[in-house]
């Protein structure tokens, strides 16, 4: 009886995890999930590509595809900021010629977006 009740086991469980269903990561940030969508950011606001400031301060507003990334930013070859969860940041005092804006988002996983940037001018000084 003992070999017929070992067999019965084994069906049993044989059945019951041929029927299971597949495991799927519920953590959307989890790149192994099949739903998983990389970090993306954009700028929102702020001087438009090739525009020509009149101030040597502007502002950007930018956004990302979760709720919880953090952000980085760098105007020129000047070093990336630290990560921050602020939407916006001022550059203030920014000198006459041409500039570059980058932003990078990251999510809390340690994924990170591509580098978007806008390029602009600032010409603040009036006269001659």
């Amino acid at each position: 009886m003992v070999p017929i009740a070992r067999l019965f086991l084994f069906l049993f469980f044989t059945l019951f995890l041929s029927c299971a269903e597949e495991f799927v990561p519920e953590n959307a940030l989890d790149p192994d999930n099949p739903d998983y969508v990389p970090p993306i950011v954009s700028i929102v606001s702020g001087p438009a590509e090739g525009e020509t400031l009149s101030t040597e301060s502007a502002v950007f507003t930018f956004s990302g595809n979760e709720e919880s990334m953090l952000f980085r930013t760098r105007l020129d070859s000047n070093y990336w900021s630290g990560w921050i969860s602020s939407l916006s940041v001022t550059l203030d005092y920014m000198d006459e010629g041409d500039h570059t804006f980058y932003l990078q988002g990251e999510y809390t996983t340690g994924d990170t977006s591509e580098i978007v940037s806008i390029s602009f001018s600032v010409d603040a000084v009036s006269g001659p």
